[in-house]
């Protein structure tokens, strides 16, 4: 039983710690995330085990089966069976993490704070770099900007610095009211307004019209 349980604590701990990691390895591109994610899946199927009734007492594994389901059953009586019938099933992969994140959110308290620590720091160095572009044309790295109208910061010649930091600013938002206890509200506001500055810098419209959508939606909290 000992030996279960530092099993269950050990996998645990490195699931939060791939977990935490994911915010700064998008900034190297696709490969790291995408290998932390489907290792936090792995782990996931092996732990959740250890707390049986997780998955019946979850109400969006239930909705997110389903859907599973009926996608399946489109793509298998599709005109285009042969090539929608694999894309249906590994579909499945994004419900598995969701829960993922859920049970390690609900199992291990303290990577609340930690996520959120590292969600700053993320998002303050793109920040710092990204308006140091914006002044000097070139980012810490000495990489001049290919484009006069957009910037691209830390993710060199992808111009995409912008829809980054418009897609995790939501997740930066609920962590800060998540953690409002112990956040400085000034320290979050400053956030925020030189992340939507720098999204507008960018120049990616879209990124820019979505985060003003969102903002407007959350000002009331």
């Amino acid at each position: 039983m000992i030996n279960k349980k530092n099993s269950y604590h050990n996998l645990l701990l490195i699931a939060s710690i791939l977990l935490v990691a994911i915010p700064p390895a998008l900034v190297s591109g696709p490969f790291l995330p995408d290998l932390f994610i489907v290792l936090i899946s792995i782990i996931f199927l092996f732990i959740y085990k250890f707390d049986k009734d997780f998955l019946y007492r979850s109400l969006f594994f239930k909705i997110f089966l389903i859907f599973n389901c009926y996608i399946v059953l489109i793509s298998v009586f599709s005109e285009y069976a042969a090539y929608s019938i694999k894309p249906s099933f590994t579909y499945i992969r994004f419900g598995i993490f969701t829960l993922a994140i859920i049970f390690i959110l609900k199992n291990n308290e303290i990577i609340k704070k930690f996520f959120y620590y590292v969600l700053c720091l993320t998002i303050g160095i793109l920040l710092i770099d990204g308006f140091f572009q914006f002044f000097t044309g070139k980012n810490f790295f000495g990489y001049e900007t290919i484009r006069p109208d957009r910037l691209s910061g830390l993710f060199f010649d992808e111009l995409i610095l912008g829809s980054y930091l418009g897609k995790i600013l939501p997740i930066f938002c609920f962590f800060s009211i998540y953690n409002k206890n112990y956040v400085n509200k000034y320290y979050v506001l400053t956030i925020i307004l030189l992340t939507y500055l720098l999204i507008f810098l960018s120049g990616e419209r879209s990124a820019f019209l979505t985060t003003t959508l969102y903002l407007i939606l959350i000002s009331p909290f």
